[in-house]
């Protein structure tokens, strides 16, 4: 069996071909949907506006090409359906074993932060959905909340907000143990509509209560997964604020998120993709 991920150029295809010709079994696996790049993404350059009619030839071309597409995403599964691959999987993504040990930090009273880990191509939702007012007047409000930001950056200028450019992979568990809320929010657009859900796995496997856009999907997700959707752009101020000043709903989700999240790791879900494979592998 032959496991490709992400790769549609042309060279990968003449592999897959020979593969598959060779009696090999042949699975492809992505996890965005690389013909819906936004205007403001840092990928948009290589991938956006004309460039995206050459991704979808490639694409297309590729999920033919092979027995079995996965993808962490029933949206991106319909679309690769649409491009005519034969068997289209969804195989969520699950968080490393690892991060069910990672201690929580100790605090006494030393206010509340709010967190936000999130790579570059978040800088374009951060810019389209109005966070920047929000949290101001959020730590205008409140002297006893701070905000750090992993990776995106809030353009902000408060010195209750934190930013930290990168942070090497293995280190983002501890760089994210004194959240008291994570948050994740996202645009609604095309391509944030195919997203995983691991973000919020993410936060909720270290015990954080975590809030995010009601968009692609997080739209299951809730409260019984130790989290809360904020319907709109305008609704992160008050969802913020109600869980910065309660505690108790803190606790009260971030068990919750531990018991949810505990359940999302990679050992613990190993049968999806075991399942994938067997089935490819007696056809």
């Amino acid at each position: 069996m032959l496991h490709v991920h992400r790769y549609h150029d042309a060279e990968t295809l003449r592999l897959v071909k020979r593969a598959r010709a060779a009696g090999t079994a042949v699975l492809w696996d992505n996890d965005d949907n690389l013909v819906a790049i936004p205007k403001g993404s840092p990928h948009y350059r290589d991938l956006g506006g004309l460039a995206s009619l050459r991704t979808t030839t490639d694409l297309r071309r590729m999920v033919q090409a092979v027995d079995v597409v996965t993808t962490p995403s029933r949206r991106l599964a319909e679309i690769f359906e649409g491009f005519g691959a034969r068997t289209a999987v969804v195989v969520e993504n699950f968080v490393r074993d690892e991060l069910v040990d990672v201690p929580r930090a100790t605090r006494s009273g030393d206010g509340v932060v709010i967190g936000w880990l999130a790579g570059a191509e978040h800088q374009f939702d951060a810019e389209r959905i109005p966070l920047r007012d929000a949290f101001t007047r959020l730590l205008d409000r409140h002297a006893d909340v701070r905000l750090r930001t992993i990776g995106v950056s809030m353009g902000m200028k408060h010195d209750r907000y934190e930013r930290i450019p990168s942070v090497p992979f293995v280190d983002l568990p501890r760089a994210m143990v004194d959240f008291d809320v994570g948050i994740a929010p996202l645009a609604e657009v095309p391509f944030n509509e195919a997203r995983s859900n691991v973000k919020v796995k993410e936060y909720a496997v270290l015990g954080i209560p975590w809030l995010a856009s009601a968009v692609g999907p997080y739209r299951d997700l809730g409260e019984r997964e130790g989290g809360r959707q904020v319907a709109d752009a305008d609704g992160w101020l008050d969802a913020l604020e109600r869980l910065v000043t309660s505690g108790r709903e803190r606790r009260k989700l971030g068990k919750r998120a531990s018991r949810w999240g505990r359940k999302q790791t990679i050992s613990r879900n190993l049968s999806h993709w075991v399942a994938v494979y067997d089935a490819l592998l007696s056809r």
